[in-house]
């Protein structure tokens, strides 16, 4: 893994749809796999995005 998210937002209210795309670098981390869900890990990385 890299490291990088991208974030993609796409206007669905305007009639061309515009999009608008943000990169974000996030602090490498490891995981236990047998005590760590999905759910838990893309809560944490977009908690992390929208505090920036």
């Amino acid at each position: 893994m890299k490291g990088k998210l991208i974030l993609e937002t796409v206007n669905t209210m305007k009639e061309e749809m515009p999009s608008e795309s943000k990169t974000f670098h996030l602090k490498k981390e490891r995981y236990v796999f047998e005590k760590t869900s999905p759910e838990d890990i893309v809560q944490k990385v977009y908690g992390s995005v929208h505090a920036e």
